[in-house]
């Protein structure tokens, strides 16, 4: 169900190809929800049903590439689903809760632990940082709400690296 209004949003910046779809999915979105690309294709689709979306680009050989578009309907629906009361906050994070766990391993393996978990943040660091490189050549659509997204994505990526190898180097220093 988030899928289909994460790519509504998406969609309401500017319209996009599938692949665009998916590389700002991944690029943006999917540090706070997790994004099933496999669910993609068919989740644009079911969005056509509901006249949420329009496409275009396709040849009649089955060519070309089609680019997806909002509708007005899809627009109202985004901004209804937009002004509801938040569901709960979910943020499930598998390292954290190893690490949260991890009394029973030794001090090696907790900061082997943490210290996979700091290229885990590194790595999604780097992602941001193509984001921008991205959105230089125009393949990343945002706006200033999706700028501060990124922003902040980076800002607390960077924070927790901060935090994890000041664990790792507390732990270096426990006998």
């Amino acid at each position: 169900m988030f899928q289909k209004f994460a790519v509504l949003g998406l969609l309401n910046v500017a319209p996009m190809t599938g692949y665009l779809i998916k590389k700002n999915l991944e690029a943006s979105i999917s540090k706070y929800w997790p994004v099933s690309y496999g669910g993609l294709y068919p989740a644009l689709h079911k969005l056509q049903e509901e006249q949420f979306i329009t496409s275009h680009g396709q040849d009649d050989d089955g060519r070309g590439q089609i680019t997806y578009a909002i509708t007005d309907t899809g627009r109202e629906a985004l901004m209804a689903w937009l002004l509801e009361p938040r569901s709960s906050v979910q943020c499930k994070d598998e390292f954290m809760l190893k690490l949260f766990l991890s009394k029973d391993l030794d001090r090696e393996g907790r900061i082997a632990l943490a210290k996979a978990y700091v290229r885990h943040k590194e790595e999604r660091l780097a992602d941001m940082r193509a984001l921008l490189a991205l959105k230089e050549t125009e393949k990343v659509f945002t706006d200033s709400t999706t700028e501060f997204v990124i922003d902040y994505t980076m800002a607390s990526l960077n924070h927790e690296i901060e935090l994890l190898e000041s664990f790792v180097k507390a732990e270096s220093k426990r006998k």
